[in-house]
């Protein structure tokens, strides 16, 4: 359940207020008309730390066939013009 702080209050125990809102939404009023609400902020996912990671992010390869089942033909294709 949403805990009502006045903002004099909010003002008075910050600490406090910032604690609550772990766990809950936390409603902060002005005059009785509600101002804000303070909640935990979503956790942010780690930056890439290369480009294959920022291209595949968390992709999952399990379910992948083998490479085997892949292999390439043993021509060597088709003679280059020059």
């Amino acid at each position: 359940m949403t805990k009502i702080w006045s903002l004099e209050d909010a003002r008075m125990h910050f600490e406090q207020l910032i604690e609550a809102a772990h766990d809950e939404p936390q409603l902060i009023t002005q005059g009785g008309t509600p101002l804000v609400m303070v909640q935990r902020a979503p956790i942010a996912h780690p930056a890439p730390q290369n480009a294959l990671e920022a291209i595949t992010g968390s992709f999952d390869w399990s379910d992948l066939p083998d490479e085997e089942l892949f292999e390439r033909h043993p021509s060597p294709g088709r003679t280059p013009d020059l």
